[in-house]
C-alpha cells in the first residue's frame, strides 16, 4: 500500500508538472516574441537615422561638386580670353580650348567622383537594407508598451468622465432652478423699482399731506416705532422697506402714480385701482398708458376737475389739491364708469426734492350703473338745451 501511495503521489506531481510546464513555456515564448519585436522596432529607428544621414552626405557631395565645376569653368574662360587677346589665331584658340576642356573634365572626375561614389555606396547600402526590413508586429509593441486590454480601459475611463460631466451639468441646472424660480416669483409691482418709487410716495405724502398713506399691521411694525416722534408725520406705524410694496399693493384705496412728462404716463397702480378700472395686469397699466385717459371722456366736469387738480399740485405752495368726486373709466372697450370720492392729488418728489410726477389717491369708489349714466347724460343735455 505504501508503494501504491508513493506511486499516486508521484503521478499527481508529474501531472501537475506537465500541466504547469506548457503555461511556463507559453509565457516565455510570448515574452521572447515581444522582446524580438522591440529589437526590430529599434532596428527600424536606427536604420531610418542612417538613411537620413547618408542622404544628407550625398546632397553635400553634390553641392561641393557643382561648386568645383563652376570654379573650374570660370578659370578656363579666363585663360581662353587671354590667349585670344595675345594675338593667337583662331586655330590656336580652338586647340587651347579643347586641351583645357579635357584637363577640366579629368580634374572634375578626380575631384568630384570619389565623393559621389562614397555617398552612393552609403545610400545604395541603405536601400538594400531597407528592402530587407524586418517585419514589425506593431500590435505586439502596442500591447508591450500599453499593456493588455488598454483599449477597454480607455473606453471605460471615457464613459466615467462623460458620466461625471453629465452629473455636474445636472447639478448645475438643479442649482440654477431655485434662483430662476425666485426671480419668477417677484411680481413687477414688488420689484426694486416699484419699491423705491413707493418709498418716494411715502416721503412726499408726509412732506405735503403731513401723514403717511399707509400704516403697517401691528405684527409688522418696527420695534419702538409707536413711541418715535421724529420726522414729518411722526413714526407711528412706519412701514419697513421689505413690507412697503405689499402694503401699498393691498391698500384699501385707489393709488395711481403718473410721471412728469408732457402727457403724463402711468407709473404705478395698486390692486384696487386695477380691479376698479378693469385693467388685467400691472404690466398692462404701466406699458405707456396715459393717466389723463383714465378720466371719463364722457364727463366734462371730471375732465375739468382733473386738469385743475394737477395744475394746483404743481403750482400751489402746498403742492396738493382735493377733488370731492372724480369719474374714471378703464381703457378697455365697454369698461364701466367709476365714481371715486375724496380724491387727493399731490406732487411726487425725488430724494433731491425735485418734482418727478404726481400721486392720485381715491379713498372710496363705486361703479356707476348704466341707468345712472343715462340719467346724468339726460340732465346734461337739458342743461345745454336750456342755455
Amino acid at each position: 500500500s505504501g508503494g501504491a501511495a508513493a506511486g499516486g503521489r508521484r503521478r499527481r506531481r508529474d501531472g501537475a508538472a506537465s500541466a504547469v510546464a506548457p503555461d511556463t513555456t507559453e509565457k516565455l515564448d510570448r515574452q521572447l516574441y515581444e522582446w524580438e519585436q522591440l529589437l526590430n522596432f529599434f532596428e527600424v529607428v536606427e536604420r531610418d537615422g542612417k538613411r537620413e544621414e547618408a542622404r544628407k552626405q550625398r546632397l553635400q557631395a553634390q553641392a561641393r561638386g557643382e561648386a568645383a565645376a563652376a570654379d573650374a569653368a570660370s578659370s578656363a574662360g579666363t585663360t581662353g580670353q587671354k590667349t585670344s587677346g595675345g594675338g593667337g589665331g583662331a586655330a590656336a584658340a580652338s586647340a587651347a580650348a579643347a586641351v583645357g576642356g579635357l584637363s577640366l573634365a579629368a580634374g572634375l572626375d578626380d575631384l568630384v567622383m570619389p565623393e559621389i561614389r562614397r555617398a552612393g555606396e552609403l545610400y545604395d547600402g541603405d536601400d538594400m537594407e531597407a528592402s530587407e526590413e524586418a517585419d514589425v508586429d506593431w500590435q505586439s509593441l502596442e500591447r508591450l508598451f500599453l499593456g493588455e486590454g488598454w483599449e477597454a480601459e480607455l473606453a471605460e475611463l471615457r464613459k466615467k468622465v462623460e458620466a461625471e460631466d453629465a452629473e455636474s451639468q445636472e447639478a448645475g441646472k438643479g442649482a440654477a432652478r431655485p434662483d430662476d424660480g425666485d426671480e419668477e416669483e417677484v411680481e413687477p409691482w414688488g420689484d426694486e423699482v416699484s419699491t423705491l418709487l413707493l418709498g418716494l410716495v411715502e416721503i412726499s405724502s408726509k412732506r405735503y399731506l403731513g401723514r403717511s398713506l399707509v400704516t403697517a399691521p401691528p405684527s409688522q411694525q418696527q420695534p419702538g416705532a409707536a413711541g418715535a416722534g421724529g420726522g414729518e408725520g411722526g413714526g407711528e406705524g412706519m412701514v419697513g422697506e421689505e413690507e412697503r410694496a405689499a402694503v401699498f399693493w393691498e391698500a384699501p384705496f385707489l393709488l395711481l402714480v403718473q410721471d412728469d412728462s408732457a402727457d403724463p404716463l402711468l407709473e404705478y397702480a395698486n390692486r384696487a385701482a386695477l380691479s376698479a378700472l378693469r385693467i388685467d395686469s400691472f404690466d398692462e397699466a404701466t406699458a405707456g398708458l396715459s393717466a389723463a385717459g383714465l378720466v371719463d371722456p364722457n364727463h366734462p366736469r371730471s375732465q375739468q376737475e382733473w386738469l385743475w387738480a394737477c395744475t394746483e399740485a404743481s403750482e400751489r405752495v402746498e403742492r396738493f389739491a382735493t377733488i370731492p368726486s372724480l369719474r374714471l373709466r378703464g381703457p378697455s372697450p365697454g369698461a364701466p364708469a367709476i365714481l371715486a370720492t375724496d380724491v387727493t392729488v399731490f406732487r411726487l418728489d425725488s430724494l433731491e426734492e425735485q418734482p418727478i410726477g404726481q400721486v392720485i389717491v381715491g379713498r372710496s369708489w363705486r361703479q356707476l350703473l348704466p341707468e345712472e349714466e343715462d340719467k346724468e347724460r339726460e340732465e346734461a343735455g337739458r342743461k345745454q338745451g336750456g342755455r
